[in-house]
């Protein structure tokens, strides 16, 4: 009885998250899942374990219940900060989640993830298009191979529930005991009976849970988890180099989307074959170009000529600072400083004329389409590729498709968000056919550069795979752009890497680089692009 009426403290409430994450992750991860059904919908799904039959051919099934867990920590992963994500102990985690931080270590360990954090940490988008993408396929994985693990922990986790329940009735009755005690003398006999049937309860809760604990530790867990995480880590880093390819899509660009934009746009890029080629070719080029880029110094504090964002703490608004003075505002400040997405001034000095316009002109002739590389993919991703490095460098970005003659053109101006529809279309854009007309083109990205302001030097860059008359207008043509500070880059794409003469005279009088690339090695690192990248800054 002094047992049974004696105050005990309450059963240790060990965590269902095991990944260690900052409290700010939550409040990012609540804010993601208010904004975007299809995330909330993701991280809400419960896999359904398929165990069997009635006798009368009625499926067995049973939903596991406590994927949801899985799966926030899946983001959790991705998106907190730190160099390294670590796995809490098994002491502090529930034992129905032990499969979750089994999963979990193998995951945040492997060699795809570690390539993919760099990506995801503290991007929010990043890392919920990641964590989508290995949620779909853990979905499929706890359904099938982890099916026997998942069900145990599934048993785990009720027989956790009602361990609980039975200790929350043991402690409400405890309660109306030591108050009959004192008011009657004595306990009912109700009371008492309710007691030993709720101690009862709670006993063969924790003996079934401990059984199941000892068949875990039994199960080959590993074996099971490793091929899992093979899957679903490698389509989150799929995923993840994907989005981050795209550009405008950075943390700190002024045309960053809403979760559900930006669904739709890493969707468009990963069920296209073509746009998800150009994605991986894209990676490789900002690489090249970002080690070949020279270090100058930019703008000036001289005048106010707007509003940007960044993390310049000498530059913020006086609205933001006053964020800090705030519980929530100031977690909601911290996550900002570290995505560079605070208000600020945007500043000018008083500096000569900088760098101005690049313009690439993009053949998209039929024998684009052709060659083991795909010759188009090529171009597209250079084209991609040089506008990430002008949004850097602050300069005006055309593109234009030629085939006989100019067919579309693209503006991304230096000041405001880059239209990510506008670089799906250009991506998108096929190879039509008919012949090719460089000369139309050099033109037209003459006529768009000389209507920019002053500028010390820009930039043509003419991707083909063919070459075209060399003629006087053309001399003559090439001769006026070099007077104004124009360099005409020529990337001739072909199985022999051979450039043409026509690349190499523009190249010859303009100051530019002329480079040939093989498209049956563009996957391979070239010199080329590395050429290129260091002739344009």
């Amino acid at each position: 009885m002094r047992e049974l009426f004696s105050r005990t403290k309450r059963s240790a409430q060990l965590s269902t998250s095991v990944v260690q994450h900052e409290v700010i992750d939550d409040i990012v991860l609540e804010e993601l899942r208010r904004d975007s059904h299809r995330f909330d919908a993701a991280l809400n799904a419960r896999p359904t374990l398929k165990l069997g039959q009635e006798d009368d051919g009625t499926p067995i099934e049973r939903e596991y219940d406590i994927a949801p867990d899985l799966y926030g920590d899946l983001f959790h992963s991705h998106y907190t900060s730190g160099d390294r994500v670590h796995v809490k102990d098994g002491d502090d985690v529930r034992s129905s989640h032990e499969l979750h931080r089994r999963i979990m270590d193998a995951y945040v360990n492997h060699d795809e993830f570690l390539k993919t954090r760099p990506y995801t940490a503290n991007d929010d988008l990043s890392a919920m298009l990641a964590t989508m993408a290995a949620q779909h396929v853990m979905d499929e994985e706890l359904a099938s191979t982890l099916k026997e693990h998942a069900e145990r922990a599934a048993d785990m986790a009720q027989w956790e529930q009602q361990s609980e329940q039975a200790e929350d009735e043991l402690q409400d009755l405890r309660e109306r005991a030591m108050r009959e005690k004192g008011e009657q003398g004595a306990v009912s006999q109700h009371v008492l009976d309710g007691i030993t049937a709720a101690g009862e309860r709670k006993r063969e809760a924790r003996a079934q849970l401990q059984q199941a604990i000892e068949e875990q530790d039994q199960a080959s867990l590993g074996s099971a988890v490793g091929p899992a995480i093979d899957k679903a880590v490698t389509q989150a880093r799929e995923t993840a180099d994907a989005w981050c390819s795209i550009p405008g899509t950075a943390v700190g660009d002024k045309s960053r989307l809403s979760p559900e934009q930006a669904f739709e746009l890493a969707a468009a890029w990963r069920d296209n074959d073509r746009l998800r080629k150009i994605a991986q070719v894209i990676g490789r080029f900002e690489r090249d170009f970002r080690f070949q880029r020279a270090n100058r110094v930019q703008g000036g504090r001289d005048e106010v000529v707007g509003v940007e964002l960044g993390n310049d703490l000498e530059l913020m608004l006086p609205t933001e600072a006053m964020k800090l003075g705030h519980p929530m505002l100031k977690l909601q400040w911290q996550r900002q400083y570290l995505e560079r997405s605070l208000l600020q001034y945007e500043m000018v000095g008083i500096e000569e004329s900088g760098m101005g316009p690049i313009v690439c002109a993009v053949d998209r002739s039929g024998s684009m389409s052709s060659g083991a590389g795909l010759r188009s993919v090529f171009a597209a991703a250079i084209g991609l590729s040089l506008l990430a490095v002008a949004q850097r460098e602050k300069r005006d970005f055309a593109a234009l498709d030629f085939e006989h003659g100019v067919t579309q053109e693209y503006l991304f101006p230096r000041r405001g968000a880059i239209d990510t529809d506008a670089v799906t279309r250009f991506a998108s854009a096929p190879a039509r056919g008919g012949g090719t007309d460089i000369t139309a083109a050099l033109r037209r990205a003459s006529e768009i550069i000389m209507g920019a302001p002053d500028f010390k030097s820009a930039d043509i860059i003419l991707l083909s795979d063919g070459d075209d008359t060399w003629a006087d207008d053309d001399e003559q043509l090439c001769t006026e752009l070099a007077a104004k500070g124009v360099r005409v880059h020529g990337i001739v794409i072909n199985e022999k890497s051979k450039t043409t003469h026509y690349t190499e005279q523009v190249s010859k009088l303009t100051g530019g680089v002329s480079v040939a690339v093989s498209d049956l090695s563009l996957d391979k690192p070239s010199d080329a692009t590395s050429r290129l990248a260091a002739g344009i800054t």
